[in-house]
């Protein structure tokens, strides 16, 4: 299992290096910087591979998973003990034989009632909690790096923006106009390099260079939601309140093995001992062998305290509060995300009805194209506002699935 693990991980950090070799090969550059090219697929699917976060929750899950086979297995604490006969260095007295007696001893634990089982099941709840956790952390992640992704991508359109506008300024030889956009365009490549280095955080595998995300805006249109069907999602399918579900259930088998653990635990023990033929004082002994039997009960003083029980109650306790106002906030998010779409799918209308109607009355001067700059940019923000409450509502309501741009 840990020469599979490792390999794995070394195929995903070679990936990882062979995909940002090949797109630096096709680097673009803004303001003299280096760009590697990637797609939003490609650059989710290498922050599954390499974010440290994740690799860091992947190894709990293995570690738990470890755990599952020794943890199903009975504590009998086998105990084997061999004696011989004592040997004297000189006799009590004159005449005196000690027998060189043999024996032998088996002794181990027999767990109270329950105890098994409940280690079992509670351990179980553990691997579910943190395999859904780790589902749960993932699409966090990927979420948060969608947002940066569509941040860098804002700063590239408006780059692609400015140059159009100033090449067509250059060419009516507008000096001012032109020496204002480029100073405009050389602070959005500055702020392209800054969210640029954003995504790069997400890999968690230092310096990749500069990154530049490829895709189309214009294929993530405004959708209709219900809001009703968006807060049963919500409920059903969003990673916090299934690893809460998990975290509850995980706590009520903590509270069923701290239970169980009261039980008590006998210790049996079975011995068997050979003494050979000896003569003592005269007296000749003949060869015997015994056997026997015992069982130690424990006194269980520590029932007189009820610290384990209490203890495990409360932090059941605590999740089932923690849960019930996951939902309540939840309830909260999704409506303001609800809300906070439609604000954005009507900027998004609004810019596209001013882009459209400078572009119908665009001219060859000064004004027009400056204009048209300034409603092209009004847009660009408008698509990736939109863009990001898109994702930002299905994020609220549950559904992970990126949009393919």
């Amino acid at each position: 299992m840990k020469f599979k693990s490792a390999s794995l991980f070394s195929i995903s950090v070679v990936c990882l290096t062979t995909s940002l070799v090949a797109q630096a090969q096709q680097a673009n550059q803004y303001n003299n910087e280096k760009y590697s090219p990637v797609s939003l697929d490609n650059y989710v699917s290498q922050i599954d591979g390499s974010n440290v976060n994740i690799l860091a929750k992947r190894r709990i899950v293995e570690t738990v998973t470890a755990q599952q086979s020794p943890m199903g297995t009975p504590n009998i604490n086998p105990s084997l003990t061999i004696s011989h006969g004592s040997s004297y260095s000189s006799i009590p007295y004159s005449g005196y034989s000690a027998p060189q007696s043999n024996t032998l001893s088996l002794s181990g634990t027999y767990e109270g009632w329950g105890k098994l089982t409940a280690r079992k099941d509670y351990y179980s709840a553990e691997l579910d909690r943190n395999n859904v956790e780790l589902d749960a952390l993932k699409n966090s992640i990927k979420m948060d790096a969608a947002y940066s992704f569509l941040d860098t991508l804002r700063y590239k359109l408006s780059w692609n923006s400015y140059q159009k506008a100033i090449t067509k300024l250059k060419a009516l030889k507008a000096t001012d106009p032109v020496t204002n956009l480029t100073k405009d365009q050389f602070n959005t490549a500055n702020d392209l390099k800054y969210y640029s280095f954003t995504m790069t955080t997400f890999l968690s595998k230092g310096q990749v260079g500069l990154l530049e995300p490829v895709a189309d805006i214009d294929k993530i249109v405004p959708l209709s939601f219900k809001l009703k069907a968006l807060m049963d999602s919500a409920m059903d399918n969003r990673g916090d309140v299934l690893a809460m579900n998990q975290a509850v259930k995980s706590s009520q088998m903590a509270l069923e093995l701290a239970s169980k653990n009261r039980n008590i635990s006998i210790s049996p023990s079975i011995w068997a001992s050979k003494t050979p033929a000896y003569l003592s004082s005269g007296t000749s002994y003949g060869a015997t062998v015994a056997a026997g039997f015992s069982v130690t009960i424990p006194i269980p003083t520590n029932l007189m305290f009820d610290a384990d029980i209490t203890e495990a109650s409360n932090n059941l306790a605590n999740m089932q509060d923690y849960l019930s106002d996951l939902k309540a906030r939840i309830s909260a998010e999704v409506n303001q995300a609800f809300m906070q779409y439609g604000y954005a799918v009507d900027k998004l209308n609004a810019a596209k009805e001013d882009y459209d109607a400078a572009l119908k009355n665009s001219a060859d001067n000064v004004d027009s194209i400056l204009n048209m700059r300034d409603k092209e940019g009004n847009l660009i923000d408008a698509k990736i506002n939109h863009a990001k409450a898109l994702i930002y509502l299905k994020k609220v309501s549950g559904d992970y699935q990126l949009p393919k741009i």
